[in-house]
């Protein structure tokens, strides 16, 4: 491996056999442990992207103890502010604490709705949206919901041009918070995973499953 692409790694956070298992198995268990294996000294910022993957992973009880290693409070910089809140709000959401979570996320919306959308972080909205969609269809709010999932597709036109999924799949979710009607929620539920496994341009062999699996978990 060459010296640019050894420091290119370094400046990343990771390196090459790393990244190999992330371009083979994708977010498994095995790549967010070498990854947080090989962070002698993660920072706070590192620390809540770690925590976001392992509750993808549905490995909350790590993900929780992660997030309260890390001062959040309003001195934090905007970095830990905004995305260890959406974090928290996350697993609060995976955990079966959505009142908890609707807390965080209209304390700090005004600030999420700020940071998300600056160039350097605009790769995450969508993933915020989602959260955003969830957190308000579970309050019934549908108005509100749709409004979110109605950016969210806005967004994937130009960070997922050929593959507009993620948009699909909150989407889905969404009708399930509502309660929307059974034929309704089914036949997207059905259109959506065929979209996913009829797609030709996955670029690496775990992307339709990893699809797939986010589907089932939004539609339970």
């Amino acid at each position: 491996m060459g010296i640019l692409k050894k420091v290119l790694y370094k400046l990343a956070g990771t390196n090459e056999e790393i990244q190999q298992i992330y371009v083979e198995k994708g977010p498994c268990n095995e790549y967010i442990d070498a990854l947080m294996a090989f962070q002698k000294k993660p920072s706070g910022f590192d620390k809540c992207l770690n925590a976001d993957m392992l509750i993808s992973l549905e490995r909350y009880d790590e993900a929780e103890e992660l997030l309260n290693s890390v001062k959040i409070n309003a001195f934090s910089d905007d970095d830990i502010k905004s995305m260890g809140n959406y974090v928290k709000a996350n697993l609060y959401l995976r955990t079966g604490r959505r009142e908890e979570a609707g807390e965080i996320f209209h304390k700090n919306e005004k600030l999420f709705e700020i940071y998300f959308q600056s160039p350097s972080k605009m790769r995450y909205f969508g993933a915020y949206l989602d959260l955003a969609a969830d957190i308000v269809s579970g309050e019934g709010d549908e108005k509100g919901a749709m409004y979110h999932i109605g950016r969210m597709r806005n967004w994937s036109q130009k960070y997922e041009p050929n593959f507009p999924v993620m948009s699909r799949i909150s989407y889905v979710r969404v009708l399930k918070n509502l309660g929307i009607e059974k034929e309704i929620f089914q036949a997207e539920y059905d259109s959506t995973k065929s979209f996913i496994e009829n797609y030709d341009g996955y670029k690496m062999q775990w992307q339709k499953e990893n699809m797939l699996d986010q589907l089932e978990k939004a539609a339970k």
